[in-house]
């Protein structure tokens, strides 16, 4: 037997052993790939659902900004849409009672806005509910 033999053998058990490093290496690489692309989809659908809360809420406040000043406040609900977006507004008068010997105040009511949204397809409508005190004739 030649003497080169034992190093032939030597190189074949190195080179075994560095494919099975490779091979350990894809393998993680591949894990963090997997876990780095759900953490960017869960930040992309988190995203979209706080624009989605964000846009409810600016109708809500709108809503409730524009409602006695577009007419008179009158008890019960009015509803509408905005694009994908469902509104509802309930005005009850307030029942605060004055007190004797007290001048005339202005009417107060409770004006509840609830908005309703489709948000993510797989879950439920999402909905947002605010709830204000408003005096009627205020600015008039």
């Amino acid at each position: 037997m030649s003497p080169t033999r034992p190093e032939r053998e030597g190189r074949r058990s190195d080179a075994g052993f560095t494919l099975v490093e490779a091979l350990v290496a894809l393998a993680i690489l591949a894990g963090a790939i997997a876990v780095l692309q759900s953490m960017v989809g869960g930040g992309a659908r988190a995203l979209r659902a706080a624009r989605e809360e964000g846009r409810a809420l600016s109708i809500a406040q709108a809503r409730l900004a524009a409602f006695g000043v577009e007419g008179e406040i009158q008890e019960g609900a009015t509803q509408g849409t905005e694009g994908d977006v469902q509104w509802r507004i309930e005005a009850r008068p307030y029942p605060g009672v004055p007190d004797a010997g007290t001048p005339p105040r202005l009417p107060a009511w409770w004006l509840t806005v609830q908005v309703t949204w489709a948000g993510d397809s797989q879950a439920a409508p999402r909905q947002l509910t605010l709830t204000t005190l408003k005096l009627a004739g205020a600015g008039r």
